[in-house]
């Protein structure tokens, strides 16, 4: 169902190859797991086999990409779409809808399916992945993680031949991640071709056929999850293979003497939701976890204590002393679940520039 043989990719305007030498397949009924470090080639290969590369990044592509038989560089983009459903890092960027509902019917009505088949499929697609009570709201109403089992959902509406799934869990709670395992168990024996590409490795250790792994665009490993021992995992930066659920474990919090950052009865509602009632934290000196399903409102307690989501209702303090909503971003950072939200310039140098110059520091060029 994808075939990969002898590939090497080359951005345009680039030095050296994202991939090379590339050679692999994934069978009908089979699941492939792609891992390796930050920046080692897992989504040029992506691109690749949906097409985007080279059909729309461009650049040079040596070697040969066949998926269900046919070679991607002789097909359209959109006949490859057909073929091969992508679910990207980041779900916003294949949104096309404002509302929950839309999203999901979108692909369907596109192929033409019938209304009432349609609306089938949604209810089903909403139960399995515990979307009923947000059907009606819009997309920007949505937790990061909400967005990523819409995206999940829209895209096992239809049947695909083949599934590439890129950070399916980046998002997901621990319960919603062991859903998804069984989703893509399901789809397998179904007979699709899944590739899932993903840093966390212990969810797909008993669904996974094989894993492979990459670095500097190449394919050091391929086997099972047996041939990931710890001296190798360790060599190349890889995550465990398997994990302990500490939650119930964790030191229940207590009332801070001296706390830095206080806050009382706040309430925030969405329209028509309300999200947080008479909220009460104190954040003492140190880390402390916030933890709760996709959808508990923990993102938006981020946003509010940096004050970029207005509350309805309560006060904030640090150190003791009160203070407006909209003095907490003078004393808040925050680094946002999706990085490109609070990113503006052109290259990282401008970046830490001007996040430099915004906090008083002077000298142009220099403060960075």
């Amino acid at each position: 169902m994808i075939n990969l043989d002898h590939v090497t990719y080359q951005y345009p305007f680039s030095s050296r190859c994202a991939l090379e030498d590339i050679s692999l397949n994934v069978s009908a009924g089979e699941v492939v797991l792609v891992t390796g470090v930050s920046g080692c080639g897992k989504s040029t290969l992506i691109r690749l086999i949906n097409g985007l590369c080279p059909h729309y990044y461009g650049g040079s592509l040596k070697g040969s990409v066949r998926v269900c038989g046919r070679d991607n560089k002789t097909e359209k983009l959109s006949d490859i779409s057909h073929r091969v459903g992508t679910l990207f890092q980041n779900p916003e960027s294949q949104f096309f809808a404002l509302g929950v509902e839309e999203e999901m019917a979108f692909m369907s009505e596109c192929r033409g399916t019938d209304p009432n088949e349609i609306d089938r499929k949604i209810a089903d697609a909403a139960n399995r992945f515990g979307l009923n009570s947000v059907l009606k709201n819009t997309i920007h109403e949505l937790s990061q993680g909400q967005k990523q089992k819409v995206g999940l959902a829209s895209l096992m509406m239809e049947p695909l031949k083949v599934l590439i799934l890129d950070e399916p869990t980046g998002n997901l709670d621990p319960e919603s991640t062991e859903d998804l395992a069984r989703e893509v168990q399901k789809l397998k024996e179904q007979g699709s071709a899944i590739l899932v590409v993903d840093h966390r490795l212990y969810w797909l250790k008993d669904v996974a056929d094989r894993v492979i792994v990459l670095e500097k665009g190449r394919i050091i490993r391929e086997g099972t999850f047996n041939d990931l021992d710890p001296a190798f995992r360790s060599k190349v930066g890889l995550r465990e293979i398997s994990v302990t659920d500490c939650r119930d474990t964790l030191p229940v919090p207590m009332s801070a003497s001296h706390p830095i950052l206080s806050v009382r009865d706040l309430t925030f509602e969405y329209p028509g939701r309300a999200v947080m009632r008479h909220f009460n934290m104190e954040l003492p000196k140190g880390i402390c976890g916030v933890f709760g399903e996709n959808g508990a409102g923990k993102t938006t307690l981020a946003r509010l204590l940096t004050g970029l989501n207005k509350a309805k209702e309560g006060s904030f303090a640090i150190r003791g002393q009160k203070l407006n909503q909209k003095e907490c971003l003078r004393h808040v950072a925050v680094v946002l679940q999706n990085a490109d939200h609070q990113l503006y310039m052109r290259t990282v140098f401008e970046e830490l520039q001007t996040s430099l110059e915004a906090a008083g520091c002077k000298g142009g060029s220099r403060a960075a």
